[in-house]
Formats: structure tokens, C-alpha cells, sequence
């Protein structure tokens, strides 16, 4: 098959239109090209972070697939309470059946080898990490500045 006989197919996950010379369509087109990835980054900073910023990132999402008309008010909500209640199955199957399970797959070859680890112990694990680091750190200026002054 040579290259002329190809034919092209475009993927259309990342065709976005907007009103000609609407430099506010345009904008809204350039953010809701990374909804899937915006939207799941969102969810996980509101869970961890239970920021505004985030919360009015999301809202901007929403409101840009509606603006440029690619979906609805009500699909909109639908999808949400969908997404929600999908999110707190995945929850919820994860912390009560997989989350048991964890220390025994986290004591495989192939996580060890991977530096895969089980943290679901530790009730804080940014807190947890933050202050091993800093430690850490500092352990090894000491060191650092012991080797200078000899």
C-alpha cells in the first residue's frame, strides 16, 4: 500500500470549533481541549487539597463545554453525578476489597523490582513524605558541610 492510498482518518476526541474571530470562544476551545486529563487532576486536587482554585478550575470546564455548545446544561450535570457516583464505587471497591490486599502485592518481585510500595499504613503520607525528605536534606547538607570544613 503506497502512501497515497492511505486514507486519513481524523481523531476526533481533539476536534474543537469555535466561533470565527471570538477571541473568548477561541480561549474556551484551548481549555476544553484537556477536560478528560483537567477534569481527573481537578478531582484528585479537590480529594487531597479541598482547594477553591480547583473547584473554580472545574466550573471553567463546565462551562466551556457549553458555551461552545458541545454539550448541555443537563448533560453537563448528568455527567457529574455520573462521574460521582462512578468515582465512589471505584472508592469504595479500592478501600474495602483491594486495600487488604495491598501489603501482599506490594511483597512481589516484579513491585519491588518497580519500587512499587505500600503506603495505605501510613495515615498521612504527604506529611509523611515531606518531613523524611527534609530530613533527609538536612542529614546530607550536615554531611555536605562536615567534608567542607575538614
Amino acid at each position: 500500500m503506497s502512501g497515497d492510498d492511505i486514507r486519513w482518518k481524523p481523531f476526533s476526541l481533539t476536534f474543537v470549533e469555535y466561533p470565527e474571530g471570538d477571541a473568548f470562544g477561541k480561549l474556551l476551545a484551548i481549555v476544553s481541549l484537556f477536560p478528560v486529563g483537567m477534569l481527573v487532576g481537578c478531582f484528585a486536587l479537590m480529594l487531597f487539597r479541598r482547594d477553591l482554585h480547583t473547584y473554580i478550575c472545574l466550573i471553567v470546564s463546565y462551562v466551556s463545554r457549553v458555551y461552545l455548545l458541545y454539550h448541555s446544561w443537563a448533560q453537563v450535570i448528568v455527567g457529574s453525578v455520573l462521574g460521582a457516583v462512578l468515582g465512589v464505587g471505584w472508592f469504595f471497591i479500592v478501600h474495602v476489597h483491594l486495600t487488604p490486599l495491598f501489603p501482599q502485592i506490594a511483597s512481589w518481585s516484579i513491585c519491588e523490582l518497580l519500587m512499587i510500595r505500600d503506603t495505605s499504613l501510613i495515615p498521612n503520607i504527604l506529611w509523611f513524605e515531606y518531613t523524611h525528605a527534609r530530613n533527609e536534606n538536612r542529614a546530607r547538607n550536615r554531611k555536605l558541610v562536615s567534608m567542607k570544613s575538614q
